[in-house]
């Protein structure tokens, strides 16, 4: 498991500022008098899990990977995750992640379509899933990288990209059915504790394996934090107004 520490903001007179990470940026006004805005440290953690386990054939019981998760943090700001597979048909798999009260698919047999039921026949994947990922929803992400439902891949496919979202049943799943259900379900949790990602394959002929998967945990800042960033903002604003009184007094 891995921590970082990435600056969030740094309220300066009611303006917020992502510069550098330190806990104490130094600014200097418009009399030249050097002072310092208060900023807010947020840790971001990043965990991978290596597997190596295959994916049942056509067994909707399929392969569950529970992980614990610990760490001093008590609230998600925001959630990640990676996973990497290996072998083919990747129309072939469903996959969720789920802790605490949060769920998420990932996979609901990316390529269904009116008219294609099988999905994809691409093999393997080593992608991160993001709720904001450019590359839009993975379910059509041959329409994305190649403009066509028929465009195959070369290779693995590749990339960040947002969940399936598709809670339908794996077995009459399609492109227009509702997304719903994201990674925003776990914002606010406790992130410690037990995570489950679970992948089963659904249709005989072809074998994927799941080698590896992880997460990276944003935290969101304690509300005491943000209240004391503000506060500090204030008093900075008065000082600095203070500031430019004496100097043109001066």
């Amino acid at each position: 498991m891995k921590t970082k520490s990435i600056l969030s903001a740094a309220l300066l007179l009611g303006v917020c500022s992502s510069a550098s990470a330190q806990s104490f940026e130094p600014i200097t006004n418009r009399v030249g008098q050097s002072f310092s805005a208060l900023a807010l440290t947020v840790t971001q953690v990043i965990t991978n899990y290596a597997i190596n386990l295959p994916i049942p054939d056509n067994n909707p019981s399929g392969l569950a990977s529970t992980k614990d998760f610990t760490s001093t943090i008590d609230r998600i700001g925001d959630v990640n995750v990676t996973m990497k597979i290996s072998g083919n048909f990747n129309g072939d798999l469903v996959g969720y992640l789920t802790h605490s009260s949060g769920f998420s698919v990932l996979l609901n047999r990316v390529g269904r379509v009116a008219g294609n039921d099988l999905g994809y026949d691409d093999g393997g994947a080593n992608v991160k899933f993001d709720d904001s990922a450019s590359n839009g929803d993975i379910h059509s992400y041959r329409v994305k990288l190649g403009g066509s439902a028929n465009a195959a891949l070369t290779g693995s496919l590749l990339g960040s990209w947002a969940p399936d979202g598709r809670s339908a049943d794996p077995g009459l799943v399609r492109d227009t059915d509702s997304r719903t259900a994201f990674l925003d379900s776990f914002y606010s949790l406790n992130p410690n504790g037990k995570w489950t990602l679970f992948l089963a394959d659904l249709s005989p002929g072809g074998t994927s394996t799941l080698d590896s998967w992880g997460l990276e945990i944003t935290v969101i800042p304690e509300p005491a934090d943000w209240a004391l960033m503000t506060l500090g903002g204030f008093v900075l604003l008065f000082a600095s107004r203070n500031w430019r009184r004496s100097a043109q007094k001066a």
